[in-house]
């Protein structure tokens, strides 16, 4: 296995664990039932009315519906696609164009969960894992691209 597959399939098992971890927090109010309170002109909001909801992939995920998974996907096709490799290295070379679109797919579903008040570190590790299959697919397709170009024309690299 050589390095960028190596890096590819470390970037891989990060976005995965990142599946499981807090992606974002969601801070809302929580008044007592029947009661209306008017919020001062200062928008302050005492602690004891204030909570929050942190957000999960996993549990996003309903069997039942589409978008479940489409998450599903953004977050196990690396792993996927390295398994798919490794089985019929092929079929893997012929998708490396398609990993950095791959990436920007999974980076646009994670732009949805992360549309919060704040971004929690399981958050930051999916964007810096997801960064990180970016940059690697990219080069290494570049990389497979520039070799192949040298070998048709007979240049030596």
């Amino acid at each position: 296995m050589n390095t960028f597959k190596q890096i590819k399939l470390v970037c891989g098992v990060l976005l995965l664990a990142a599946f499981f971890m807090p992606l974002s927090r969601c801070y809302y109010i929580k008044l007592p039932p029947g009661s209306i309170e008017v919020l001062e002109t200062t928008n302050q909001v005492s602690e004891s009315v204030q909570s929050y909801h942190d957000v999960y992939a996993y549990r996003t995920f309903r069997a039942e519906k589409v978008r479940s998974w489409g998450i599903l996907l953004a977050f196990t096709w690396p792993l996927l696609l390295m398994v798919l490799s490794l089985v019929a290295p092929k079929i893997g070379t012929a998708l490396l164009p398609v990993e950095p679109l791959a990436c920007v797919g999974s980076g646009i579903v994670l732009a949805t969960l992360l549309d919060a008040d704040r971004i929690l570190w399981g958050g930051y590790l999916a964007i810096l894992a997801l960064l990180g299959y970016f940059l690697t697919a990219t080069a290494h397709f570049y990389r497979h691209t520039r070799e192949q170009y040298l070998a048709r024309t007979g240049v030596l690299p």
